[in-house]
């Protein structure tokens, strides 16, 4: 069966499920948020409540590679935990990968049925008093989205938390706007920094031996994780 939204109603069509996990989804909504990164939504098939997922927990979802081979890859939850209605991922296509973001973006459609992993966690936040330092790097933000959503949901953690995120371009920095709003809600202080990293040559007003590199910060809050 495959689903597709008529102004609320749920038609369903003859269509075979990829993958073998024991998790049935089906694919109820896609955006781009860049260029290159897609946010899919996943729901139950059968419409009930998704198993349980802690924050910064991942799934294995199937990809059919052009060649026919159907292979697995695993993408963080960025939903907040607490709904246990739908569950999202945020895909980038890698071109130079190897196939299986292609594949997701070639194949994944409205209505396309999934069978999935049930949620696994390798990246819990630990339970004592140490502060957390989050550094990311592009598409490596995705599994922060749910650990600040449930730290604010839950009304905060007993220590500090702080994210350092690097893009190349503003505009390919998925989340940004939503994260620099999350931390601005926080009960607990959650240091938030936004980095720039582009390829630009320097200006040649620059000192002699300055590197081809150009680094640019915005801070939502300017004292340093580093520092509690």
């Amino acid at each position: 069966l495959a689903y597709s939204s008529t102004e609320g109603r749920v038609e369903k069509q003859a269509s075979a499920a990829i993958g073998s996990g024991e998790l049935a989804l089906v694919i109820t909504g896609i955006r781009q948020m860049t260029s290159t990164i897609r946010a899919y939504e996943l729901r139950s098939e059968d419409g009930r409540d998704l198993p349980l997922a802690e924050a910064g927990a991942h799934i294995e979802v199937p990809a059919l590679l052009a060649n026919g081979i159907l292979v697995t890859r695993q993408y963080s939850l960025t939903t907040d935990v607490g709904r246990r209605n739908v569950y999202e991922i945020a895909v980038r296509c890698e071109s130079g990968g190897r196939g299986g973001s292609q594949a997701i973006h070639d194949t994944w459609q409205l209505g396309t049925l999934l069978r999935a992993s049930l949620p696994i966690n390798h990246f819990p936040l630990h339970a004592d008093s140490r502060p957390a330092v989050l550094i990311a790097g592009g598409i490596g933000i995705t599994p922060f989205r749910s650990i600040l959503i449930e730290t604010i949901r839950t009304g905060g953690l007993a220590y500090r938390v702080g994210v350092f995120y690097a893009n190349r371009r503003p505009r390919d920095a998925a989340f940004l706007e939503e994260f620099r709003h999350l931390a601005e809600q926080a009960h607990e202080p959650i240091c938030m920094a936004v980095q720039e990293v582009s390829d630009e040559r320097v200006s040649p007003s620059a000192p002699e031996g300055s590197p081809g590199l150009s680094l640019r910060s915005g801070v939502t809050d300017a004292r340093s994780p580093l520092a509690v």
